[in-house]
């Protein structure tokens, strides 16, 4: 098994380097489709699992790198935090988790710095309001913090209104918006966010 999952893990970077090279979407998605398949055989408590958790994350996070799918940032995040459960203090591995975490307050933080150099009518404020709002909701998801949630939501309004009929950002924006308010409804049952989502 373990050399079934190497081999996975194997072919999943050369085709994370295709997909590098600019050769295609395909290649990022069918390296992530082998990643998952060799955590499947890596269940909890196998050997295996934070590096097959890693591997995912990572190329997880190299597809949102290039296609801004708030989702892609969201679940790397959440493979992230159980990495870094299952390296505990002294572990030799737990610095690279913790790097990725902590990577995300500071985003966070540039993210709000870059916002402010872009006020209303500049050409990139809607790549600022994209990517703010998906690390608030990520942090969201890893913390708790209904605060996060209701700014990303705010930012991501307002992406939309950046976004006309036709836009190619548009239904990235509409997707997000959409995901954000089924997560708050999840939390506070409102119906307004439910409806909105729909």
């Amino acid at each position: 098994m373990d050399s079934e999952v190497e081999q996975l893990h194997s072919r999943a970077n050369s085709l994370s380097y295709k997909f590098k090279q600019g050769r295609g979407t395909r290649y990022i998605d069918e390296a992530i489709g082998l990643d998952r398949q060799a955590l499947e055989l890596c269940p909890p408590g196998h050997p295996k699992r934070p590096i097959s958790l890693t591997q995912l994350t990572f190329h997880l996070g190299h597809r949102y790198d290039q296609l801004g799918a708030a989702g892609d940032l969201e679940e790397a995040t959440v493979l992230d935090r159980e990495t870094l459960n299952l390296r505990p203090q002294g572990h030799p591995d737990r610095s690279q988790s913790l790097n990725n975490l902590a990577d995300l307050n500071e985003a966070i933080t540039l993210d709000r710095e870059a916002l402010n150099l872009r006020p209303q009518g500049h050409p990139d404020r809607l790549t600022s309001l994209n990517n703010f709002a998906v690390d608030l909701a990520t942090r969201y998801n890893q913390l708790g913090a209904m605060q996060d949630l209701n700014e990303a939501i705010v930012l991501d309004r307002e992406a939309l209104t950046l976004c006309p009929q036709g836009h190619p950002q548009r239904p990235l924006s509409l997707n997000n918006l959409a995901v954000y308010l089924s997560t708050r409804y999840k939390q506070l049952g409102e119906m307004q966010d439910l409806n909105e989502a729909i």
